[in-house]
């Protein structure tokens, strides 16, 4: 508390060097995106406040001992409550705290500063230091604004506390595909402040949080996503919640050269955190799709090359519209746009479904590392294939697929068929253009499953009736292939 997966860049651990937020990046572990996208999707006011409770033997997630929290007060927003105990609540100056679009870029901003400090340390920590200089420039303020000083300050200030003394309880979280009620999710940082007001904070992430940070740093994290502290720094998305909100749903859903799974676009709003009053009415939905859409690719097009629209999940009609007509649409108004979306048969825009899609990279994404044995491979390989899974599956909606019941046929799968072809397999799926969970599992392996026990019984029988049974499978196969034995 306050006292009074690519090319790593590397710097110095004692001095901080993100100059530049143009090309500085965090690496956020998928464990905290879980937190985070759930804990911060409010702007907490009065209304939110829900009076004092006294808390006692909490366990907090990540530590060993219960702790007594005492008196705390209480704001709920939503699914989650967000505690901060009564004596801790004079560092905020009795205000709410904040956990909105600004502590999303705080711990955002943390983690870089923590992922740049640390990767060429060989005893890595997820700690960091830096001025409030240095701070309230990768949050967007200039040179001359922090000189001045001003109330800017006190809200940077604010930020950093609240992250260190919020703790948090939400109702429903899904983890592995699962639904759980979190109790008892601690604080992300202890955080030391300065005597002196030019010196260096320090921050140092809890347990709960620095495990999936250390996976970043040593090079184990099997998923993370990337947030260019450009966006951090920027002001205009601070300002309007909405496009900050809608540049992460880019970064946590974006696939590399590929479109995005469908959303249905008056979903994709509501995790923008757009009130209510706009999801009821579509051409304010338009509207506010349309500003994100030309700010992102004005701003970031690195992020957003085209866009698809579906007139379902499964896309059977749909319209493609590439960045020269993103960048078209400040000339549009709804009328205009219905014009486009009654091509694939929808006429009010909250129904359409939208998929997203930014510039492919040369990267190919890569097979499980430093698995010393099949097993543990195979393991990994099952576990990847779950992850991406639960990203792209609903399973609750699910009437034929389970979670438990893929894994279990994954399994199977691997004794019948092999690593190699699992993992091969794998990868054509994720890296299609259009990739889809349900039909990789559902019909893919299942086809290539029955295939390979076809294949198996012709090659038993061939063994048997030329009495070959000294020979290997494999050599069978491929005389069966040369003689093109149907």
């Amino acid at each position: 508390m306050s006292d009074t997966n690519n090319n790593k860049e590397t710097y110095p651990a004692d001095k901080f060097l993100l100059a530049k937020p143009e090309t500085g990046k965090a690496l956020i572990p998928d464990e905290i995106k879980t937190i985070t996208e759930k804990a911060f999707k409010t702007q907490l006011t009065k209304k939110h406040y829900k009076g004092e409770k006294e808390i006692k033997n909490l366990k907090l997630v990540g530590q060993d001992e219960p702790v007594d929290l005492g008196l705390v007060a209480i704001w709920q927003s939503g699914n989650v409550e967000h505690f901060i105990k009564q004596t801790d609540l004079a560092k905020l100056k009795d205000q709410t705290p904040k956990v909105y679009v600004s502590q999303d870029k705080n711990i955002k901003l943390l983690l870089a500063l923590t992922e740049q400090q640390q990767f060429k340390n060989k005893e890595k920590k997820a700690e960091a230091s830096f001025t409030l200089k240095e701070y309230a420039k990768l949050r967007g303020y200039t040179e001359k604004e922090i000189k001045v000083g001003g109330k800017f300050l006190a809200e940077l200030k604010r930020d950093l506390i609240t992250g260190a003394y919020t703790t948090y309880r939400i109702n429903e979280i899904t983890i592995n595909g699962k639904k759980y009620i979190a109790h008892g999710i601690p604080n992300f940082y202890i955080l030391l402040e300065p005597e002196n007001p030019k010196g260096r904070w320090q921050v140092k992430f809890n347990t709960f949080y620095a495990e999936s940070i250390l996976k970043i740093l040593k090079g184990e994290a099997k998923q993370y996503f990337t947030h260019y502290l450009k966006e951090v720094a920027d002001r205009k998305t601070t300002e309007k919640p909405y496009l900050h909100f809608f540049y992460n749903q880019l970064i946590y859903r974006k696939q590399a050269g590929k479109a995005t799974i469908p959303k249905k676009v008056v979903n994709l709003l509501k995790e923008m955190g757009v009130n209510i009053q706009v999801l009821k009415r579509p051409y304010k939905c338009f509207e506010i799709l349309k500003e994100c859409l030309i700010y992102i690719t004005t701003n970031y097009p690195e992020e957003l090359e085209s866009i698809y629209f579906f007139n379902d999940f499964n896309k059977e009609k749909e319209k493609h519209l590439p960045l020269s007509s993103l960048k078209a649409l400040e000339d549009f108004n709804y009328k205009d746009f219905k014009e486009i979306l009654k091509v694939i048969g929808i006429k009010d825009i909250r129904e359409a479904f939208i998929s997203f899609c930014r510039r492919a990279e040369t990267r190919a994404l890569p097979r499980p590392e430093i698995t010393p044995t099949l097993q543990e491979d195979s393991e990994l390989l099952i576990s990847e294939i779950l992850e991406w899974a639960d990203r792209c599956i609903e399973w609750d909606k699910m009437t034929t697929l389970t979670r438990e019941g893929t894994e279990q046929f994954l399994k199977d799968f691997l004794r019948y068929v092999g690593f190699d072809r699992l993992n091969e397999l794998f990868r054509q799926e994720a890296q299609a253009t259009y990739p889809n969970a349900v039909r990789f599992l559902t019909k893919t392996l299942k086809r290539e499953l029955e295939q390979n026990k076809k294949e198996k019984q012709e090659i038993r029988g061939f063994k048997r009736d030329y009495k070959l049974n000294s020979r290997s499978d494999k050599e069978i196969k491929e005389l069966l292939d040369d003689f093109k034995v149907d």
